[in-house]
């Protein structure tokens, strides 16, 4: 397949780059939301940790419950913004996180809401996002070899845009006191601390709750995860559910990555080419290299 034919798997609505696939009113709906107080969203680009916060910050916000108990709930409360769109978001039952993929200068801003940016090693980003689009969507959708992703993920020509630019985006709200930025590194290293953060960054108290911190370690963790996320998958399948609410749950895919999935895929002449490239895109973001080391 050549560049210009997997271009097409990608469209461009009011200047944001979106799967061919995505319903452009609904895209424009959750760009013309609303953010209130008490929102919670989890920003990030796709394959830096998405459904691991959203699993994280689900638990968290509903008293140590695991996202399995009852899936439709864990569906309703955790809806893809530019998926679903401002009139499916406005009527969902508090608590709950709005995940988006949106770069975080078009995602509606209030001051008062909470903003959980997950960030990830580009060179994981690109290997996991190929992994993803080409072995676990549809078919139609992605299809081509890693040397043709690899330009592309080079060149911006992505469904969900350039990774570079979105991390931009993002980077110049870090100073903001309702905007958390943690790396999918981090959670790797260190999860219980992360966990405790978040919970500080959201209020909770876990020690107000017995146990709390020790439930939402366990259903968010990797195996627990693995081993029980096809119940939500099920669910999808075999529920007559707003296709908007359920929008990605078919085809997540529970990963445990490591840096070692970078070597079975890039070439010596490719990893040289994506450090030089990183290296002159991202010198004035010095801390960013150190959350994802």
């Amino acid at each position: 397949m050549t560049t210009e034919q997997v271009s097409t798997s990608f469209q461009l609505i009011d200047g944001l780059h979106a799967p061919s696939y995505y319903d452009v009113n609904k895209f424009r709906s959750g760009l013309e939301y609303r953010a209130q107080p008490d929102d919670i969203f989890i920003v990030t680009y796709p394959k830096s940790g998405t459904t691991w916060m959203e699993v994280i910050v689900f638990s968290l916000i509903n008293n140590g419950k695991p996202f399995d108990e009852d899936n439709n709930d864990y569906l309703m409360r955790t809806p893809y913004l530019e998926r679903v769109g401002e009139s499916t978001v406005s009527t969902i039952s508090r608590p709950y996180s709005i995940k988006t993929h949106l770069p975080f200068d078009r995602i509606p801003y209030h001051s008062q809401a909470k903003y959980i940016c997950v960030i990830r090693n580009p060179k994981e980003v690109c290997i996991s996002l190929y992994q993803f689009l080409v072995k676990h969507q549809q078919s139609h959708y992605y299809q081509c070899q890693f040397d043709t992703f690899f330009n592309d993920f080079m060149e911006g020509k992505l469904p969900y845009g350039d990774y570079y630019q979105y991390l931009r985006s993002m980077w110049s709200y870090k100073e903001h006191e309702n905007v958390l930025i943690i790396s999918h590194e981090q959670m790797q290293r260190d999860i219980r601390c992360v966990i405790q953060r978040i919970a500080q960054f959201l209020n909770i108290n876990l020690t107000d709750q017995d146990g709390l911190l020790d439930r939402v370690l366990t259903f968010s963790s990797y195996e627990y995860m693995k081993k029980n996320f096809d119940k939500v998958r099920k669910n999808y399948s075999t529920r007559k559910m707003d296709n908007a609410i359920t929008a990605g749950v078919s085809s997540t895919i529970v990963r445990n990555g490591t840096v070692n999935d970078r070597k079975s895929y890039m070439t010596d002449e490719q990893n040289q080419r994506f450090d030089k490239d990183m290296a002159e895109k991202m010198q004035d973001m010095p801390e960013f290299e150190i959350l994802c080391r």
